[in-house]
């Protein structure tokens, strides 16, 4: 078991490994075994708190061996049961490359494989040479283990290069990649005390949001630069709001949206600060003060959920040397190419309703449901027809997820995860199956499992 220490304070940025792909083949291998800091354990890819950036281009071919060196598993969290709803399995691991435009069946991005402990399983993705350019990421999907796995650090970046990365107002950007988590030690191997309350969802009271597994690192650039900033959510519950203002207080500096969650947007958006829901991705530009020194905060949601201290200061920016330059000016719109058409009024042909709720169970315990069913993994609640457009109105409590696809929120934007605050916010969502899965078994909507025809 590797050992390693926890890094706090006023820590350089820095960023994960990065492995790319060599003449259209990305080939990397992902060990799952423990790492101890300080006593405390985490389940980690390849005894690093985040796991390699992994860079690749539309077209090419990406072969990750999935190597699951935890042991074999004692007391009842790792027995051979399927343990329904309830956390199970925790020793026992998939991979989801969460995003992707790629089959979900297979050795390809299949979540409903187990790979036990001293198992291996060789994943082939083939990425479409449409495939939009941008931020993505990976991380467990096992149904019962997702949250223990993800919450101790098994999690990593995905980049698909190219689209508006050659753009002169893009390229001449610092690219930063910043993968946020909120790590907590495995505190228990115990299935029923893993149950979750309203109170462990919350978490502890110290939890600490980092970036690339640093406590508040400290970025250095110079007046007038331009900064993009590539920011995925990769924490298990939290929706984070991020800003950057002046330490001691002052206005936030304009943030502008040129991304959500890998599919560049057509009109920049700016603002004081921008919100990711567990799973989103924002690629973010700034352009750098002339001085001072700022500070990196994620602030409080004011959801049922954010019942801890809110206010948290997770990164710094410090403002040095000579300025930059001449400056390249901030973009403001993108070419349509470079995103997904919007749909028509005309091309949705179907309505559907979907009800996310919290079911309140003995002992303090909670349950999540769809439609007020509970997960279960042999049954299909709903067929969608592929390259179909629907909308889909629900009332939504927590943060649903659209994997293999994205949808457009209408009158807003695309997105693989729809982050929503309270009970009763109401998005309405037209779904386009994407026709590049046409033919596949299955797919998956959060909770309930979806069977695609056509």
């Amino acid at each position: 078991m590797p050992t390693a220490s926890r890094t706090s304070g006023d820590t350089p940025f820095a960023e994960p490994p990065t492995v790319r792909a060599e003449a259209g083949l990305l080939q990397t291998t992902l060990r799952v075994d423990w790492l101890e800091v300080g006593g405390a354990r985490y389940r980690t890819y390849n005894g690093a708190f985040v796991g390699p950036t992994l860079r690749f281009a539309p077209g090419d071919r990406v072969q990750a061996l999935l190597d699951n060196a935890l042991p074999e598993p004692h007391g009842s969290h790792g027995g051979a049961h399927d343990g329904g709803n309830d956390p199970h399995g925790f020793d026992v691991t998939n991979l989801h490359t969460h995003g992707l435009w790629v089959s979900p069946a297979g050795n390809s991005d299949n979540v409903l494989i187990a790979v036990w402990p001293g198992d291996q399983f060789q994943h082939d993705y083939l990425i479409p040479a449409e495939h939009v350019a941008g931020a993505f990421w990976y991380h467990p999907h096992r149904h019962g283990s997702v949250e223990e796995q993800v919450k101790t650090g098994m999690s990593g970046a995905i980049l698909i290069e190219g689209g508006v990365d050659a753009l002169p107002e893009v390229a001449a950007a610092t690219d930063r990649v910043m993968v946020l988590q909120q790590l907590q030690p495995n505190s228990t191997t115990d299935e029923a005390a893993a149950r979750d309350t309203l109170a462990e969802i919350a978490g502890p009271p110290d939890k600490v949001t980092t970036i690339n597994a640093l406590r508040r690192p400290t970025i250095e650039a110079r007046p007038g630069a331009l900064e993009r900033c590539r920011l995925i959510a990769a924490n298990y519950h939290d929706i984070l709001h991020i800003e950057v203002t002046p330490v001691g207080g002052g206005e936030a500096l304009p943030l502008h949206t040129i991304a959500q969650d890998g599919i560049p947007v057509g009109a920049v958006r700016q603002s004081a600060r921008v919100r990711l829901g567990p799973g989103n991705r924002v690629d973010v530009m700034l352009r750098v003060p002339a001085s001072g020194d700022y500070v990196i905060r994620k602030i409080g949601d004011g959801s049922q959920f954010d019942v801890l201290p809110a206010d948290k200061d997770i990164g710094y920016l410090r403002v040095q040397g000579a300025a930059v330059e001449p400056q390249t000016p901030i973009p403001t719109a993108f070419p349509a190419t470079f995103s997904h058409p919007d749909i028509a009024p005309d091309e949705v042909t179907n309505r559907r309703k979907v009800l996310f709720s919290v079911i309140d169970e003995p002992g303090g315990c909670v349950a999540f449901a769809i439609n007020n069913r509970e997960f279960a993994p042999g049954r299909v609640d709903q067929s969608i027809e592929l390259a179909v457009s629907e909308n889909c109105v629900g009332s939504l409590i927590y943060t649903p997820a659209i994997r293999i696809s994205t949808a457009r929120v209408i009158r807003s934007l695309w997105s693989a995860t729809l982050p929503v605050r309270r009970k009763l916010d109401r998005r309405t969502a037209a779904i386009r199956r994407v026709a590049r899965i046409k033919g596949l078994p299955s797919c998956r909507i959060s909770g309930f499992r979806c069977r695609t025809a056509g």
